[in-house]
Order: structure tokens, then sequence, then C-alpha cells
């Protein structure tokens, strides 16, 4: 009998290359997966699944090895346990959705490459077309990153929660419409002074939180725009009652599909008040700086004029310490020995006096006043020495040792009487300056005293100028009458006024009016000036013509300058500006001053005013000696000076540059040596065009002509 399989034959080979197929297929998945049959051998085990353990298929297919690809030591795998119909045994492990006899679960396994992964299992059983278990197919996927993601949202979300209730600062969540607190921390809550849960579901409305209302709008209102409030200070009306401030800050989240505020808030009530207490401080620490700034001067001013007046003695006086070494000494002394002021402290008395060729025995502690004369036979000279005891404290003393040149003395007696004269013209010097300086301080008052007489003086000169003309036109007249008069007459008139010198005196009047009313205005003038500078300057600016400045700064120090210096103006149209004219006045007078106690005997001065680029300029120049290279860019240093000790402070320059740069101008210097030297200040026009007078000014460029006015006792 013969049958023909041909069909069957190529139904089994279709079913080969099904096989063939679904075998790839799995070898191929993405999903690793392996197979047991009912002995627990490896009937499959895929790429994915070599790739995911580490565990080559070669190495397992045929054997009950693949634990190795999930365990360290023997124990039975999802797969396994479905193959035994073993119970769920594992909280994790529950029923696949796929088999009601499959288990699935979830776990962190290591792999044997070391990896640590969170896996999900699943193993379902394999049935042939009766329906019986022939093997099992067990499936893995990776949730690794899932779990860590997770595991990090938990982390992160705990560590969040416990920042937020750990956080000094009162940390809050609430509606960004309604204000409804929906979680708040201790601190947000002890500041309020409620409890969490009287202000959790509850709006900060009906809290009364907000005194002003308007700021939680606005805050609401930036929040809408940039997303983030940052360090707004606010006040919040606390359980109390009481209205305490609190630095707010706040990011807008987005919590259960609401718009939330998330924020903190400062108490900073008790530091504001500290920094209004601070503020108080500072200005009390201020106000007693400036009083101890007062005092320092004060002293610092004592103590100048007290060196400056031993500078001018011209004994030498040289105080001595306890051991004898020189501690100070005045002007002379340093000059007498020829050594600088620095080398000469700390030296023994008795050899810097030998140096100098002064040779006295030593001498024991001084108790008393001892006073005798020195011989220096090398100079022909007489000395008297006197030392005082200086007594300076319970544990220490000193000497104050004086020398005195007494040679004229013994040579002539006219010599001393000379030396006396001098002396007491130094004297009246310093009395004299004094007078000034006291002058100086009475001038407002006296100004204002001589002002009223003064105008009163004008007046009646004007009407006495105008009636002398009246006189003098009707002494005229009457001539032309009476000498129609008999000759007897006549005569006897004329000798009458011959002898009376009628005819002199009436061409004499109109010249002496006129000189009386140039010298009052002059007066009237010079008072004007000293009124204007002893006057303070009021703390508002006022417009000023420069130019006016400039002529009351040179008719107050004429008098200091005049023997000496030929002062030209060269001033050109400049339009009055917004200062401080008494200030200006003192920089103008420190510039003309310092220019004329640099031209020696003679010079000339020049002072000069122009406009350019809508800033004044004011130049002070000397044909003095001109500043050395050297020193020039010290000039402006506070305390720096070239004069002697006691001729000067080294503050003027350092003063005017600040009241110059006080207005927004700069002070600039330009010198050449043996040809002058040039102050420049500018001044930037601050005066609106309207206000300035295009009339400002009126004085020609010339030789200046002192006021006809002069000082005496």
């Amino acid at each position: 009998m013969i049958h023909d399989i041909s069909e069957q034959k190529r139904t089994i080979a279709a079913q080969e290359e099904q096989k063939a197929f679904s075998w790839r297929l799995v070898q191929n998945l993405a999903v690793p997966c392996f197979a047991l049959a009912l002995d627990h051998k490896v009937l499959m085990w895929n790429k994915a699944c070599e790739v995911l353990t580490g565990i080559r298929a070669a190495d397992v297919i045929g054997s009950d090895q693949h634990w190795k690809g999930f365990y360290d030591r023997r124990r039975p795998t999802l797969a396994d346990i479905v193959l035994d119909g073993a119970p769920i045994s594992h909280d994790r492990c529950t029923k696949s959705s796929f088999d009601e006899d499959g288990l699935q679960c979830e776990g962190w396994l290591r792999t044997v490459r070391g990896r640590r992964r969170y896996l999900h299992f699943e193993a379902v059983p394999v049935r042939d077309g009766k329906g019986e278990v022939i093997a099992v197919v067990e499936t893995l996927h990776d949730l690794t990153e899932r779990e860590n993601s997770e595991e990090a949202m938990a982390k992160s979300e705990e560590k969040f929660s416990k920042a937020f209730q750990a956080s000094p600062d009162g940390m809050f969540i609430n509606t960004q419409s309604e204000g409804l607190f929906i979680d708040v921390n201790d601190a947000f809550a002890q500041m309020l002074g409620y409890g969490r849960d009287e202000i959790i579901g509850h709006s900060s409305l009906e809290l009364d939180l907000w005194p002003d209302p308007r700021q939680r709008a606005l805050i609401v209102e930036q929040a809408l725009h940039k997303g983030a409030v940052r360090n707004v200070e606010v006040s919040i009306r606390v359980k109390s009652g009481l209205i305490r401030t609190f630095l707010w800050s706040s990011d807008v989240i987005r919590l259960k599909e609401r718009d939330c505020l998330i924020g903190n808030v400062r108490d900073i009530t008790g530091q504001k008040e500290n920094e209004r207490q601070l503020t108080n401080k500072n200005a009390e620490l201020s106000n007693k700086h400036e009083e101890l700034s007062r005092l320092f001067r004060l002293v610092e001013s004592a103590k100048k004029e007290w060196e400056n007046t031993m500078d001018c003695i011209s004994d030498m006086i040289i105080l001595l310490g306890p051991n004898g070494k020189v501690k100070r000494c005045n002007r002379a002394a340093m000059e007498f020995v020829g050594i600088p002021y620095g080398k000469i402290m700390g030296r023994d008395w008795l050899q810097l006096l030998e140096q100098a060729g002064i040779l006295l025995a030593p001498i024991s502690a001084v108790q008393s006043v001892c006073c005798y004369e020195v011989h220096v036979e090398a100079s022909d000279t007489w000395l008297v020495v006197t030392l005082y005891p200086d007594k300076a404290g319970e544990d220490s003393s000193g000497t104050v040792l004086s020398i005195r040149d007494i040679t004229e003395d013994k040579r002539a007696a006219i010599e001393l009487y000379h030396a006396y004269t001098d002396l007491k013209e130094a004297h009246n010097q310093m009395v004299q300056q004094e007078k000034m300086a006291s002058l100086g301080q009475l001038a407002a008052g006296v100004a204002h005293e001589i002002n009223n007489p003064t105008g009163y003086i004008i007046s009646n000169l004007g009407t006495l100028d105008r009636y002398q003309a009246r006189l003098a036109e009707f002494i005229n007249s009457q001539n032309e009458i009476i000498s129609d008069l008999v000759p007897e007459e006549l005569e006897r008139l004329t000798a009458i006024r011959k002898r009376m010198k009628i005819d002199h005196i009436v061409g004499d009047i109109p010249a002496l009016v006129s000189e009386s009313i140039d010298g009052a205005k002059r007066i009237q003038k010079i008072v004007q000036a000293l009124k204007g500078f002893s006057r303070k300057d009021d703390d508002e600016c006022t417009t000023a013509n420069i130019a006016e400045c400039l002529e009351s700064s040179i008719n107050i120090i004429w008098n200091e300058i005049k023997y000496h210096a030929t002062l030209r103006k060269e001033f050109g149209a400049v339009p009055p500006l917004r200062c401080y004219p008494q200030k200006l006045s003192q920089v103008f007078m420190n510039l003309i001053m310092n220019a004329a106690h640099s031209l020696g005997e003679k010079g000339e001065i020049t002072v000069s005013t122009w406009l350019k680029n809508d800033a004044a300029y004011i130049s002070v120049a000397d044909t003095g000696s001109g500043i050395p290279e050297e020193i020039r860019s010290r000039i402006f240093e506070p305390f720096f000076t070239t004069k002697e000790v006691g001729k000067g402070t080294g503050l003027g320059l350092s003063i005017s540059r600040e009241i110059v740069r006080e207005h927004g101008g700069e002070m600039t210097v330009e010198s050449n040596i043996g040809k002058g030297t040039t102050f420049t200040v500018m001044l930037p026009m601050n005066v609106a065009k309207e206000e300035r007078d295009e009339a400002h000014l009126c004085i020609a460029p010339g030789i200046y002509t002192p006021p006809l006015t002069t000082w005496s006792e």
C-alpha cells in the first residue's frame, strides 16, 4: 500500500519553520526571558537574558544552574516555583495577569557582574494542545530607573518635609488666590502666636493677618508677573493683635492642580528696632566724634600756637628728661647747634652743647632755678644758661634749659637799648596781630555800625555838593551886582573878601566835597567786603557773581600784599552761578595770599576769569620762584607746607581744593621754576539760562587800585 505523505511532510516542514522562527523571535526579544523544562533544566536563554545576567546561554541550557544569574547561592527562581506548583509564600508575589497559574513579583537583585538591578519577574506555564504543562517561561523587566526615581522622589519629599518643618524661618504653603494655608511649619505658627491647627485650613483674611491688604495684593501681582517675590518687608498682625515686621519671600508652585505660594517669612521687628537704635547710636557717636574732633582741633591749635610762640623766641629753649636727654627744643636751639630737629631728640644735652662750642661742667639734679654766664672763646660770645626744674610728676622730673646770647649786652649799653627796642617792636607787632584778630571777630558788628553813618555822610555830602554849587552861583551873581557899588564900599568889601579867602574857599569846596564823597564810598565798599567776609555761609547755595567775590576778597587782603605785589585783573564775561560765595572767597584769598608770599620783595599777581565749555575758570598767576617738581604732587596734602615751622598749617590748599570739589569743580596747578605758578579753579555753570544776567560784569581789566583806607591802632 502506498500513501501520499507529501502534505504531511509539508505540514511538518512548516511547523519546523514556524518553530525556528519563534525560536529566533524569542532569542532576539528586547525583554530578557528564559524557559524551564519539567525537570527544571533550561530550555531557552535569550540574548537579552545573557546581557542582564552576564551568563551565556551555552553555559546554562540543558542544566539547572540558571539560579546563578540571580542569586549567590542555590535557590528556586519564580519559574521553579510555578513548575512545583508551590503556593505564594512571599508578600510581594501576586498572580500573573496572563495566567492564573503564573506568578509575578518585584525585587532588587545583584547580577554576576555585581550590578544591582530592580527587576519585575513574571513566570507563566506553557501548555500543549491537551492543556498539559510542558514548560514554564519567565520574563524579566528591568525597572531600576523607575525604582531609583521613585526612591529619589520619596527621599526628596522626606528631605523637603524635614527641611520645611526644621527651618528656623517661618515656612508656609497657601493658595495664591484665596490665601488658604495648606501647610505651615512650627516656626511660622510660633511667629504668629497660633497653633498649626489654627492656621492650616484657614485663609490669611480669616486670620486677619494683613493690616494693609494692599501688601498681599502687591505680592500676588508680583508673583503672577515674575513667578517669585524676594525679601519684601511686610507688616503682619499676630494673634495678640500686635503688628510686626516680616521679611517675605515666596515662589509660585503648582500643587494638586492649583496655583500656590510656597515661601518663608522672617520676623525682623527686633532687627528693625536694633537698626533704629543703631542709627540713633551712630548719630550720637557722630556727635561725640564731632565734639572730640573739635576738642582735638582746639588742643592741636593750642599746641601749634604754643610751638609757634616758642619758635618766635630768640632764646634757645631745650626740654630735658630725667636722664639729661633732649626731649624737645625750639627753632633757635636747632639753628644754633646746626642739627636737624629729628637728630637732636634723645641726645645728651652736654654733648650737644659741646658740639656747638659750649663747654659746661656736669650738673647734678636741678632742684631750683640756677643761672650762670658762659663765655665761648671760639666765637667770643657771652651766653646766659638758665636751668629750671620741671616737675612732670611724682616719679619723674626734668629740666628746662634756656640759653640766651648776651654778648651785645656786654659790649655796649646802646646795643642793649636797640635790642630792647626791637623786642618791644616785636611785642607791639604781636599785640597788633591780636588786635587784628579781635578786629576780624568784631568786623561784622563794626561794619554794620559804620555802614549806617557812612550812608548818612555820603547822602549829606551829595546834598552839600549841590548846595555849594548854588552858593558859588549866588556869589558870582552877587559879585556882578556889587561891582556897581561906590568905590569906597567896593574896596572895603573886597578887603573883607580877601581877608576871609572867599575866592579860595569857593574854589576849594568842590574838590573837598568830591574827595570826601570818594573816601566815604571807599569806606562803604570796604565795610561791605568786611561784612560779607565775616558772615558765615548759609546751608543753601545762592546765585553769586564771581567777579564780586574776587573784588571782596581783594579788598580784605589788599593791605597784606600791596607793598610787594602789583595786582592785575583780567576779568572776562562770566555769568553768575549757584555757589557758596563766602567759601569761594576763602579759596580766592588763600590763593592770592599764597601768590603774594611766593613773590619775595616785589612781583606781579594776575587774577583772571573766563568762560569755557559751560564752566567758569578763575586763575591766580604769580611771577614768584615756582614750585619744585619733587613736591608739586604733595601741595594738596593736608598739613604739607614748605613754610617755616609756625608760619603755616599746611591746610590752606587742601581745604581750598575740597571747597572747589564741593561745588563740583576742580583745582589744578602749573609751575615753572624761576618763572612763577598758576592755580586754576574750574567751576561748572549750574544756573538756569534765564537766571543769568547778560550784563553781569562791568569791571574793566587793568592794574588794581587799592581802596583809600589804612589801618592803625
